[in-house]
């Protein structure tokens, strides 16, 4: 998820993720989402999408609840 206006890359971005994950349905492939590793469109399942939690940063949660008062 993104702010903003869409730039000429966020529009680009969401056709090809669109494309991939369509295409992986038409194929019969399920449990993964697409996303974008470096500079490629790869498919991830949600097996290991779950088992890989990162830490949320403390300083950012502050900042974001500063923000939102």
């Amino acid at each position: 998820q993104r702010g903003g206006s869409p730039s000429a890359f966020d529009r680009v971005l969401g056709a090809r993720l669109g494309s991939a994950a369509i295409c992986r349905l038409l194929k019969g492939e399920s449990g993964c989402m697409v996303g974008l590793i470096k500079t490629e469109v790869a498919a991830t399942p949600f097996d290991v999408v779950l088992r890989n939690k990162k830490a949320f940063d403390q300083n950012l949660i502050q900042l974001a609840e500063t923000l939102g008062n």
